[in-house]
This record gives structure tokens, sequence and C-alpha cells, in this order.
């Protein structure tokens, strides 16, 4: 288990969540998710089933940072598949 220097549990925030992944593999080592952002309801639905008790802050526009729980980290997760195919369209150019 991952603990800071006060010898408390390391506690994850996820911004951008999708369907939790890092929040999942962040438990395995002990580490607290507490809070996650993300807009399309299936993927929330798949976070609330693997962590019940984490709280759900919606749109990202419409957090107030002071008021939600603190972390210890603060994971942003981006749509990488949007980038892959980005990358793959500009290839087909070059060829």
């Amino acid at each position: 288990m991952f603990r800071n220097n006060n010898n408390t549990l390391l506690k994850i925030g996820s911004l951008f969540d999708g369907i939790g992944v890092f929040p999942l593999a962040a438990s395995l080592y002990g580490i607290k998710p507490v809070w996650a952002s993300e807009v399309e309801k299936a993927p929330v639905s798949i976070t609330k089933r693997h962590f019940p008790t984490m709280l759900h802050l919606g749109d990202i526009t419409k957090i107030d940072g002071g008021k939600i729980p603190p972390v210890h980290i603060n994971y942003v997760w981006f749509a990488l598949s949007k980038l892959i195919q980005y990358r793959k369209t500009r290839r087909s150019y070059r060829k």
C-alpha cells in the first residue's frame, strides 16, 4: 500500500474518468478513489459498480475545486483514441 509522509493512505481523484480504469488500478495498490468527473452515463455506471461510495462530480466545467474533497493524486485522462485516430489519418495522407 502506498502512504504519504504522514503515513496516511493516498487518495485519488480522476478527471475525464471514463470507466474508471486508473482508479481501479490504483485501488489494487491500496490507493483510495475519492471522486471522479465524467459526463457520459454508461462509463459512470461502470465506475459506480466498482466504487459505489466514490463521489461523481459530473461536468468538469461545473466543479468548484474548493468544495471537493482533497486528494493526493489528481489523475487526468484524455481520449487517446482521438489522438491515435488523428495520427493514423495524418499517416494516410503521407503515403
